[in-house]
């Protein structure tokens, strides 16, 4: 009993640590959108030119972001447009961020608007939010508030930080919607319920203040989790920092 109950232990314990061996590594863009393609570069290499979708947009993810590899963002657009081509939402974000930064293509806004709102239209809450960023600020086409609170909506929904953060902000700077600190107070809890330390900050102010409901004092309900003289200033609301 004791023997098997030991290999069924070494077992566990050899899961997870594949596990762990697939996790992306600091740095990298999050992938949680889909599967991680489990496969070493050499085979990525091997089935990208043979039109593998998964295998294109990987390769391309790992030679952007120097992962396993050398970096070479040039040849990471080649490999993630193919991708992005094919419908794979993740390169459509990919090779839009790219074009927005300069990096690996010369700089295209209006494109990279284009990459969004195709990987918007399929639910990737990074398209989501990239988009609507872009309609907030004017960026590659028409400034739209109205339309950005929309596909800001749609990817804090999904659980998005950042673009719960936004949308907090909306709230508390009553633009486009009625200024609500109750909102903002639900939007920065579901920001801060992921560890960010601004909005756990932000949070943390609202109810010290009485924004939005009574006034609490425990930090420890707040999730702050050192005392606020030794924090530093309210950042700027995030619309003001994109």
């Amino acid at each position: 009993m004791k023997k098997a109950l030991g290999v069924a232990l070494a077992l566990a314990v050899l899961g997870f640590g594949l596990a762990i061996s697939y996790w992306p590594q600091p740095g990298a863009p999050e992938l949680s959108e889909r599967e991680t393609y489990r496969a070493d570069p050499p085979e990525w290499r091997k089935k990208a030119p043979a039109g593998d979708l998964r295998a294109q947009s990987r390769l391309g993810e790992i030679l952007l972001w120097g992962q396993q590899t050398p970096k070479d963002p040039v040849e990471a657009i080649k490999w993630l447009t193919l991708a992005a081509e094919q419908g794979d939402a993740s390169a459509q974000t990919l090779v839009g961020e790219a074009l927005q930064n300069g990096e690996g293509v010369e700089k295209n806004m209006a494109e990279a608007v284009q990459w969004f709102r195709l990987a918007a239209y399929q639910g990737s809450s990074a398209g989501q939010f990239l988009l609507g960023r872009a309609y907030y600020h004017g960026y590659g086409l028409d400034q739209d508030k109205p339309e950005a609170l929309r596909w800001l909506r749609l990817a804090a929904g999904r659980g998005l930080t950042k673009a719960q953060m936004f949308v907090g902000d909306f709230y508390h700077e009553g633009q486009v919607v009625p200024q609500n600190q109750e909102e903002t107070v639900k939007w920065r809890r579901l920001a801060a319920e992921t560890d960010d330390p601004k909005e756990q900050l932000n949070l943390g102010l609202a109810h010290e203040t009485g924004q939005g409901r009574p006034k609490i004092r425990s930090r420890r309900l707040i999730g702050i989790k050192k005392p606020l003289s030794k924090v530093t200033p309210r950042p700027k609301p995030i619309m003001a920092r994109l």
